[in-house]
């Protein structure tokens, strides 16, 4: 009896220890569901937040470049030099700081340590800043080249650029990659196959040799996207191959590969503040420099008309001075579009590469009754701009597409070798549509 009751008392701590195991192995579970989430929900952000990041008011005229071709997209080799120049309109002697993040091919926030991409450390002090000279408006222009002593790349993928304040809030925020170059391929552009679009669309379509990889899973292992004029919003998945022959990935016509043509940009002139540029209607000089340009109109009904332009890009430069960094002043350019159609759009908006073609308060036009014009002041640097008019409803629902227009495809080739936690970048090729195909 005594034996059986041991037993019994044996049993239910044994019971009882299982019921423990048990409840420590669920709450073990919970937390690592919670922790994957949280890490999902965050690489998430990550991306995200760099999209919706705006930059503040007095950072401005960002230029961010290859080999010094100013209108470039920073795009580049490991041996190759990238530049970054801003502006800071306080002028306060303020300190930033300059930190490398590495993102996979969809601009999620890596895996890799530090370490694993960088030979040296980042988070460093930018030094290298001037203060503007002969100019109504001051500023400091602080400028930042990569690689540099501290700071070499050393794999290929994609990166995220971040300068901080001294209060460690971050003010900028630009995107790069990184090419370890295997293999080149050219791009085609033709007019699509769907009669609904062929007057308005582009279609993108492009061969590539996977040979020299040695991968067995080519269709798995490699992704492909699409950029057009070198603006970072339209970076579009290129979809499945339409066929895998001989070790070559064909991409031929797919609805992934559309992209709306646009219109030819407009540009302004405003290099010299002694005298109008082109399309300035006048320039005039009070507690800062003024300038007017020559109405724009809606173009959306009209026909297409050649125009030729820097796809949205714009240049830093002045007749004024011998150093356009520092010596560059700020002129205030009142924009004007005209056009009754447009009152009932709710929202309107200047973009172009000067504000990363970001719709904005600090951009909205408003409409003047008195003079029948939309109407905004952007605050720019002298130099050569191109811009374009956008709504809230559609991205060219003022200016309007056509087929002719040009424009620049750059298609970026990804590896995710087998078992790896990163993507390589290791071809890109590019295409324009003056030589478009039918």
């Amino acid at each position: 009896m005594v034996c059986l009751t041991l037993k019994k008392i044996h049993l239910n701590k044994i019971s009882l220890l299982t019921c423990k195991n048990l409840k420590s192995y669920f709450i073990l579970k919970i937390s690592v569901k919670q922790k994957l989430l949280f890490l999902l929900i965050f690489f998430q952000c990550f991306s995200q937040n760099s999209e919706k990041f705006e930059r503040p008011s007095n950072i401005k005229s960002v230029i961010f470049y290859v080999d010094d071709i100013q209108a470039s997209l920073p795009i580049l080799e490991i041996n190759q030099k990238l530049t970054l120049k801003f502006d800071d309109l306080r002028a306060n002697d303020e300190f930033y700081y300059y930190t490398v993040e590495r993102a996979d091919a969809e601009w999620r926030k890596s895996r890799l340590v530090k370490s694993e991409y960088i030979d040296g450390y980042d988070d460093i002090r930018i030094k290298d800043f001037e203060y503007s000279y002969n100019t109504i408006q001051n500023y400091i222009n602080y400028s930042l080249e990569l690689p540099n002593s501290n700071t070499k790349i050393t794999k290929s993928g994609n990166y995220f650029l971040k300068i901080l304040n001294s209060n460690r809030e971050t003010v900028l925020i630009e995107k790069f990659i990184v090419i370890d170059k295997k293999s080149d391929f050219s791009v085609k552009i033709k007019r699509t196959r769907n009669l609904q679009l062929i007057d308005t669309h582009h279609s993108v379509e492009f061969s590539f040799n996977y040979a020299k990889l040695k991968i067995q899973r080519p269709e798995s292992q490699l992704k492909f996207y699409i950029i057009q004029n070198n603006i970072w919003k339209t970076m579009t998945n290129a979809g499945y191959p339409t066929f895998n022959n001989y070790n070559k990935l064909d991409f031929q016509y797919a609805d992934d590969r559309v992209f709306e043509s646009g219109n030819e940009y407009h540009f302004i002139d405003i290099q010299d503040y002694r005298i109008p540029g082109g399309n300035i209607y006048k320039i005039f000089k009070g507690e800062t420099y003024s300038a007017v340009i020559n109405y724009n109109v809606l173009r959306l009904n009209q026909n297409y008309t050649y125009n030729p332009d820097i796809n949205g890009s714009y240049l830093v430069n002045t007749f004024n001075g011998t150093d356009s960094n520092t010596e560059a002043d700020y002129i205030e350019v009142l924009f004007l579009l005209e056009g009754n159609e447009l009152i009932n759009k709710k929202e309107i908006f200047i973009v172009g590469d000067f504000n990363q073609h970001k719709k904005s308060k600090s951009n909205m036009l408003k409409y003047n009754p008195t003079t029948n014009f939309f109407e905004g002041k952007i605050l720019l640097k002298q130099g050569i701009y191109n811009y374009k008019y956008v709504s809230n409803e559609h991205e060219n629902s003022i200016s309007g597409s056509f087929w002719p227009t040009e424009n620049n495809y750059s298609v970026i080739v990804y590896l995710r070798r087998q078992g790896a936690i990163c993507d390589e970048v290791i071809a890109m090729g590019y295409g324009n549509s003056k030589q478009i195909g039918i």
